[in-house]
């Protein structure tokens, strides 16, 4: 049943549906409430479906020590980001690259929101890294640009 209930999710995250991919994606943490991967997936469809309260309340079910991957922690920062939520996005975005320090793109939007929050000094120290991670990449040169504008 939990196989059946994650593939109707995922159809519904397909469709754009995000609270019934949740709502379907709870029967199976239910289930398996030891899968972190399906814990994480929901918390993103209850993020994605604006319902902020449910996906912060999963998320903190996790122990942030069985996520191997940053960019897990980079795409629940982009939700939260890309709905206004930025001091709750930046957390997110530092455990992202506290689990990885070379992630440039960890780095680069923390930078952002540090920038759109007014702390200079914040956003300075993390454009400084892409540029030195990444002194070719897309990113560096809107560092670049925005160090010379913090200056």
């Amino acid at each position: 049943m939990s196989r059946l209930h994650e593939m109707i999710a995922r159809c519904y995250s397909q469709e754009g549906n995000y609270a019934k991919s949740a709502e379907h994606l709870q029967h199976v943490v239910d289930a398996d409430p030891t899968n972190v991967k399906l814990k994480i997936l929901l918390a993103q469809e209850a993020l994605r479906g604006n319902d902020l309260e449910r996906g912060m309340a999963v998320l903190k079910t996790i122990d942030d020590t069985a996520v191997s991957d940053p960019e897990i922690f980079y795409n629940v920062a982009v939700i939260l980001l890309n709905q206004n939520q930025t001091e709750e996005a930046i957390p997110y975005l530092t455990k992202s690259v506290a689990l990885d320090p070379a992630y440039v793109d960890g780095y680069f939007q923390r930078g952002l929101a540090y920038l759109g929050q007014g702390k200079m000094a914040e956003a300075k120290a993390d454009f400084k890294q892409v540029v030195e991670l990444a002194p070719t990449s897309p990113q560096a040169e809107t560092a670049r640009k925005a160090l010379e504008q913090v200056k």
